[in-house]
């Protein structure tokens, strides 16, 4: 009961997904495939309730250079990173550390289970690494329409997975797309200076629901 109301209570995880092409599964089940190279926003809380946790996860896969491969969390004031080739261990805030690890009085439990590794905080957010290096992300009911990034928003609803993170549509699936990149990697894949790979600059193809 809300102010004398009843109001719907979510009591159930919602899973990104995104694999080695990297091809990203959003949380109300659209597909978006784009080539690596860049720094994407995955996901984050996007939300206004005080009592949520911020969080932010970012992901970078490079064509053909396995040890660009990149994913920071940021949570609690950590960032926690991931890089491919470093099994066995991750870095908090830059420093090497082997798992499993404890962070934040618990509140951050990072651990390896044959062959993946798993993020979980105490929130009940989660992000795992299988050994294929496919990353899921999984948020609990709480978050419900208060997500944002590649992850898409969290709401059941596939018609506005495009929204920007001021609220409104984007012109293109390509332009929301572009609007979750880290703003140091080139803004015209033409002819143009770097930061990153030139080769990570590709085309966005939106397909429909699909199952996984």
């Amino acid at each position: 009961m809300e102010k004398g109301e009843a109001v719907c209570v979510h009591d159930y995880m919602g899973t990104c997904m995104g694999s080695q092409s990297p091809q990203y599964h959003t949380f109300d089940g659209m597909t978006v495939d784009i080539r690596g190279g860049c720094t994407y926003t995955i996901a984050k809380y996007c939300g206004n309730d005080p009592t949520l946790v911020p969080f932010v996860v970012e992901e970078k896969k490079s064509e053909g250079n396995f040890k660009e491969w990149l994913t920071n969390v940021y949570v609690y004031g950590y960032n926690i990173s991931i890089h491919k080739g470093e099994g066995g261990k991750i870095q908090v805030n830059n420093k090497l550390t082997s798992l499993p690890a404890n962070l934040e009085a618990g509140k951050i439990q990072i651990s390896q289970n044959e062959g993946r590794t798993i993020l979980q905080m105490d929130f009940g957010l989660q992000v795992t690494y299988d050994e294929d290096w496919a990353i899921m992300v999984a948020v609990p009911s709480s978050y419900f329409g208060a997500t944002c990034g590649l992850c898409g928003n969290f709401n059941e609803d596939t018609e506005d997975e495009t929204t920007l993170a001021d609220g409104t549509q984007a012109a293109s699936v390509e332009d929301w797309a572009e609007s979750w990149r880290d703003p140091s990697c080139q803004d015209d894949c033409e002819g143009q200076e770097t930061l990153q790979d030139t080769a990570g600059c590709g085309e966005l193809i939106w397909g429909g629901p699909q199952a996984f």
